[in-house]
């Protein structure tokens, strides 16, 4: 056993020893490190390797598959939006001209009616009719009269130009004549208003539409003037859309207008029908109709809308889908691919044994980003100018720009430019970019 005092000198002498020994293993590896810095064979071989390294893919890898939409060089104005509201061309209360018992009403709300048509409501004729029947009762007993007065006329005639009646009788007789043809004429226009009125029991739609409002019901008494039902047009609808005063005057009527119809999440283009020259002094905003076909019904008054207005002139810049700009808080990129250098034959050996079912080419291109600055914003499109010498070169027109798949992709990708279905595109708006996919 050893005493404390050796023991702390034995533990002592192993500690220094333990010391050194790491000294000198570190001076060897500093001198060794310091001999490969400064050996220029071996930072070459480093190099090369590294080099090497981000060129192979590895076996079986295929680049990232990518939709792109060729730029072009054009001029579109910048556009702001505008809400407002879908509203009918028409909007009529249908009320009775005549008063009766309402003996028919086939209409609910939400019926589509059709004009001259579609039977609205039917009104009592029952004392139109027996008014009828007296007053032609009234007419065939005056016409009876009005035929033997007329004869007693001949047949005096004559006899008061020898003389033989006085002219006092036949004045007396004509007027007798003229009052019963006066009479006669009071009780024809009396039925031919009671005629009338017998055609205006059948309340008929005045116009194509739908019914939004059934303000009576069968068997109620109405009036002249009585509301029977509202209804508004169909076949087209106007957006009313306040824009601000500076902006109102760039507007002319027959311009034509994209309209966002918000919930239903269609753009429709429409012509200007109108300019309000007045604006209340609270919003000092001037409205703005536009008519729009209204899609067999998609369309419905009330809907929420948004107009894309024209706010400026013109600008030419390189136009690219909207699809194809990604917007940050630090600025917008658009993603241009270009065709990428021929790999070596084993990598290309490795990337054809892969499964490749869902690409279209097997031309790979390599995907730079390009930020950019928006100069003009058109809905569907966006015109845009390169902030940078290089971007400039290559976000020209007829460059690929990436409109899905972008979210994914690093500088210097590899990436395969692919379609899915291009028929699901063919009914897309004329100005959207979508149309284009697929065509590389």
């Amino acid at each position: 056993m050893y005493s404390q005092r050796q023991f702390l000198l034995l533990l002592s002498l192993s500690l220094t020893m333990l010391f050194v020994g790491g000294a000198l293993a570190g001076y060897i590896v500093y001198q060794r490190f310091t001999e490969q810095l400064t050996d220029t064979a071996f930072l070459e071989r480093q190099l090369s390797t590294l080099k090497g390294g981000q060129t192979n893919k590895g076996p079986g890898r295929l680049p990232s598959q990518v939709r792109v939409v060729e730029a072009q060089l054009d001029k579109i104005s910048p556009i702001s939006k505008f809400p407002g509201k879908l509203h009918p061309i028409r909007i009529s209360t249908i009320s009775s001209e005549v008063s009766g018992l309402i003996r028919e009403i086939p209409i609910e709300i939400g019926s589509k009616v059709k004009k001259d048509e579609t039977l609205i409501a039917q009104i009592d004729r029952t004392w139109q009719n027996l008014m009828l029947k007296q007053n032609e009762a009234q007419i065939a007993s005056l016409k009876v009269d009005f035929e033997f007065q007329m004869s007693e006329l001949q047949r005096i005639r004559p006899l008061a130009e020898s003389r033989a009646v006085s002219a006092s009788d036949l004045g007396a007789q004509t007027s007798k004549v003229d009052q019963l043809q006066q009479e006669l004429t009071r009780l024809q226009i009396a039925n031919n208003e009671i005629q009338e009125r017998l055609k205006r029991t059948t309340i008929k739609a005045p116009f194509d539409g739908y019914v939004v409002e059934r303000n009576t019901d069968l068997g109620e008494l109405v009036s002249t003037g009585t509301p029977i039902a509202k209804i508004i047009s169909l076949g087209q609808v106007d957006a009313r859309v306040p824009v601000v005063e500076w902006v109102v005057n760039r507007i002319k009527i027959g311009d034509t207008i994209p309209i966002l119809i918000d919930k239903v999440g269609v753009t429709i283009e429409g012509k200007v029908h109108e300019v309000v020259p007045y604006a209340p002094t609270t919003s000092l905003s001037f409205p703005i109709i536009v008519r729009l076909d209204d899609k067999d019904g998609l369309l419905k008054a009330g809907m929420s809308a948004t107009a894309f207005v024209p706010t400026d002139d013109p600008r030419e810049g390189v136009v690219v889908p909207k699809d194809a700009v990604i917007e940050s808080p630090d600025g917008a990129v658009v993603w241009v691919v270009t065709e990428e250098e021929p790999v070596d034959e084993s990598t290309t050996e490795r990337a054809i044994a892969a499964p490749t079912s869902s690409v279209n080419s097997e031309q790979t291109y390599i995907a730079t980003p390009v930020p950019v600055m928006i100069i003009a914003d058109a809905v569907e499109i966006y015109a845009v100018e390169p902030e940078t010498d290089e971007g400039k070169k290559l976000l020209v027109p007829g460059a690929k720009t990436v409109v899905e798949g972008a979210e994914v992709l690093a500088a210097g990708q590899s990436v395969r430019i692919t379609t899915i279905n291009p028929e699901l595109y063919k009914n897309l708006p004329h100005r959207s970019g979508q149309i284009q996919f697929g065509k590389p």
